[in-house]
């Protein structure tokens, strides 16, 4: 299944995101701005919503991973991490 595809003027190639099936539950989370206690907190309330579905399920990433927070670097250690049983990043 082809989930997500960008094609930009200076690049030929397309960017395609394929997952084996559709997730069970798709979760978006945006402008992490390097506060990767907030990340955390909302990891765990995620992890929480999603332990009763059945499959697997998504976390979207969007917008800046790394500004003016004080832990960008711990962030991005984070999040290039395995993400959570049943999940994926």
């Amino acid at each position: 299944m082809v989930f997500f595809k960008k094609r930009t003027a200076s690049s030929k190639k397309a960017r395609v995101l394929k997952l084996p099936e559709f997730p069970a539950a798709i979760y978006a989370v945006g402008d992490l701005h390097g506060c990767l206690q907030l990340y955390q907190e909302m990891e765990e309330q995620i992890v929480r919503d999603g332990s009763g579905l059945p499959g697997t399920k998504l976390i979207v990433c969007l917008g800046d991973v790394m500004d003016r927070g004080p832990q960008s670097a711990q962030l991005l250690d984070v999040l290039m991490a395995p993400a959570p049983a049943g999940f994926q990043r």
